[in-house]
């Protein structure tokens, strides 16, 4: 599969996911015009999101993984110094393991970029890019990046493994008391305002990519579309002027853009500001605040039209809400 086939995929399952099911078959009729094979892809990716709730954290993603090419992994499950023990999930580029490490005993995510990758200038800097920008600084809602290696024909980031589910697959299991949902935005914005005096724009702000541990303590994953900006602070530091993207290309996920994002345009931390604050929204309301039937409207929503107001969804709180107990 290329990677303009897999992107492409992707982009209509997340635009799939906007609709309700009676309105998503007339959306692929359309948007695969007759490409049974694209169709089905389509399908089997939006039921294995609505499944896991995670492109990239549930093995349910093993059906997609077996479109893709093979990532050749070493058959001895040995990957440098690791040991895999499970595959935790694939996505666009690779996919994500479950490892150990024997010499510092403990549990690490080894992120594979596939072979068929591995020639390409472009994804191989993204992948080094996400592993810099994730270790450019020290917090405790970012996720720790151990270290970037190759072993076996394998390029792997080794990072924290986070056990816990991501703020998608919580959803799935009901409604997040409203203090709950407090806390996980002041922790995912602390984690936003330390990359951003860093110098470092996420672009990528979605359920997905932030992940909750048992204790409470929340996680922001996944740099893979980070941008280098100038830091705000004055230590901050001063990444290469070198761009992976190009103006006017959107990258991202759809449906948490803001509209600078949508437009195609330069963003800087406010962005990130804007993805959190759609991640909240549809935690809070159990909706999308842009929904439509089709890209067009979404971004029609992001970028000419304001969210029902979340009192539509959520009375207001009848007794002030209890102090947090921070972790």
């Amino acid at each position: 599969m290329s990677p303009d086939r897999f992107r492409q995929i992707n982009a209509l399952a997340d635009a799939a996911l906007t609709l309700t099911e009676r309105r998503r078959a007339a959306f692929l009729d359309q948007a695969c015009e007759g490409d049974e094979e694209l169709r089905r892809q389509v399908e089997n990716l939006v039921a294995a999101h609505e499944t896991s709730g995670d492109f990239l954290a549930a093995p349910v993603l093993d059906l997609l993984a077996k479109d893709l090419a093979s990532t050749g992994a070493p058959s001895s499950r040995q990957i440098g110094r690791y040991t895999v023990v499970s595959t935790l999930g694939a996505g666009g580029v690779g996919e994500v393991l479950l490892a150990r490490d024997p010499q510092l005993v403990r549990d690490v995510a080894l992120k594979l970029l596939s072979p068929q990758f591995a020639d390409d200038p472009q994804q191989l800097q993204r992948f080094q890019q996400e592993a810099r920008a994730a270790s450019a600084f020290a917090h405790p809602n970012i996720v720790t990046i151990y270290e970037i290696g190759e072993a076996g024909g394998c390029t792997f980031i080794a990072q924290e493994f986070v056990p816990g589910p991501t703020l998608r697959q919580a959803l799935a299991s009901g409604p997040i008391e409203l203090a709950r949902v407090i806390d996980i935005g002041a922790q995912a914005a602390s984690a936003l305002a330390a990359a951003h005096a860093a110098g470092i724009v996420h672009r990528d702000i979605k359920p997905e990519n932030v992940m909750v541990r048992p204790d409470g303590l929340v996680k922001v994953l996944d740099f893979g579309l980070a941008r280098f900006v100038r830091g705000e602070s004055p230590g901050a530091f001063q990444w290469p002027a070198a761009e992976l993207t190009v103006p006017g290309v959107i990258l991202g996920t759809l449906r948490y853009m803001s509209p600078e994002q949508a437009r195609g345009l330069d963003v800087d931390g406010r962005s990130d500001t804007f993805s959190l604050g759609v991640v909240l929204y549809e935690i809070i309301a159990g909706a999308a605040p842009f929904p439509g039937p089709s890209v067009a409207d979404v971004l029609a929503g992001i970028l000419e039209r304001d969210p029902p107001p979340l009192s539509q969804y959520v009375p207001a709180p009848s007794e002030p809400l209890e102090p947090l107990e921070r972790c």
